[in-house]
């Protein structure tokens, strides 16, 4: 049996395993429907431009980035007549994960509506009896920890994204459960890559929506990774965990099951844009090199990280402005470094931005770096520096030696 008719026999079993009327259990948001079903229909492809599917005529949308430049992230298709809305938004602090991406397709005459939700990232740290003396400042459950993640200790995969669930949906009007099952299948069917202690899980509720008894389904992909950091830090567990996939179908009470097809599909259709996905990587890969710079000047992580976004953030144009130059200049001669002349290439330019330093060129040493938190950089010729942003300031006035300003390389 091929993978695509796996994914669609257990997307059917989904919402009836999750619902009083107990079906084949399954997974759910996989794929379109298996032959024979009520409203068949192939799920929306590059083969399939604009498929029927329970008589919504489907087309092609556009999620675009507005952060970079309007650049399109990916397309999903849905019906011509709902309406679809998504928010993307870069965090550069964040940086194991610097981007998040929520979309919602909405039917305008009723309830119906599919949804998908950023990941929720969730960290712990076990702090060891003999060492909580020094644990002065020990982080709250639920707080932000400042790099995207949520400080939470873990817990179970189904009380998970019942959480989630109740922070999002908890003050609806009469809401309630009506279902929950946890699906070994889901990550396999949503394509998700191997996760550490993985577990697919759905839950099933229902509430009042503008006065009328609605349903909605969640599901998301578990996931939990404990480990030890190196020389000291080795006291510590760190666990990183959270839900992956998240994501709902909403409908009319009793039209859920129903619609499941049309929802299948929406899922299953989304296509991201490669070059938005290589920007991306680009991005992760420059603040990650920036934070891991700061830690090794003997910043803390949260620290480091918080000072790469202000210097990021203080000019996002020409930040963005530098990964446009960065991705043009790797396009055109991947494996090139070099800069023009003997000069220094756009990436190197863009690596000294991103790490929040100047290179200078210096008598002693042919070029170094300072920071560029200080304007004017000086040396006395013989590996000695003195920074300021002080323009009338010259280090000969106080100290011994014959002091230069030195120039950015160029």
């Amino acid at each position: 049996m091929n993978s695509s008719r796996v994914m669609s026999l257990v997307t059917l079993g989904l919402l009836c395993a999750l619902g009083p009327a107990a079906g084949s259990a399954g997974t759910g948001a996989a794929a379109g429907t298996p032959a024979g079903a009520s409203g068949a229909a192939k799920p929306a492809t590059a083969a399939s431009r604009e498929p029927v599917i329970q008589g919504e005529k489907f087309v092609k949308r556009a999620l675009i980035d507005q952060q970079q430049g309007g650049m399109t992230a990916g397309w999903l298709f849905a019906p011509q007549k709902w309406k679809v809305s998504s928010t993307i938004t870069w965090h550069y602090d964040w940086f194991d994960n610097p981007v998040t991406i929520s979309c919602a397709v909405e039917n305008p005459a009723n309830a119906e509506g599919f949804y998908c939700f950023p990941q929720v990232v969730l960290e712990w740290i076990d702090v060891p009896a003999q060492l909580q003396q020094y644990n002065r400042h020990p982080a709250q459950p639920g707080s932000p920890t400042g790099s995207g993640a949520i400080s939470l200790q873990p817990r179970q995969p189904l009380d998970t994204l019942a959480l989630f669930i109740k922070r999002l949906r908890g003050n609806e009007p009469n809401v309630h459960p009506i279902g929950k099952k946890n699906l070994p299948d889901l990550a396999k069917a949503l394509g998700v890559a191997d996760l550490p202690h993985q577990q697919g899980v759905g839950i099933k509720i229902g509430y009042e929506l503008d006065g009328k008894p609605v349903e909605e389904a969640f599901f998301a992909v578990y996931y939990l990774n404990s480990g030890h950091g190196p020389g000291q830090a080795a006291a510590l567990t760190q666990t990183n965990w959270g839900l992956a996939k998240v994501h709902s179908f909403r409908a009319p009470a009793g039209q859920l099951d129903k619609r499941l097809p049309l929802f299948a599909a929406i899922e299953k259709s989304f296509q991201p844009n490669p070059d938005w996905a290589r920007r991306v990587q680009i991005i992760r890969s420059k603040l990650e090199e920036a934070v891991e710079q700061k830690i090794k000047q003997g910043y803390a992580q949260i620290a480091a990280s918080h000072q790469v976004m202000e210097q990021v953030m203080a000019n996002e144009a020409a930040f963005n402005k530098q990964i446009d130059q960065f991705d043009a200049s790797l396009r055109a001669n991947p494996g090139g470094g070099a800069g023009g002349a003997g000069g220094r290439s756009v990436w190197d330019k863009f690596d000294d931005n991103i790490r929040g330093v100047d290179t200078t060129d210096d008598p002693f040493w042919g070029q170094s770096q300072h920071s560029n938190l200080e304007q004017y950089h000086w040396t006395d010729g013989y590996g000695n520096y003195a920074n300021t942003n002080d323009p009338n300031y010259n280090p000969s006035a106080d100290s011994p030696g014959n002091w230069q300003l030195m120039q950015e390389s160029k």
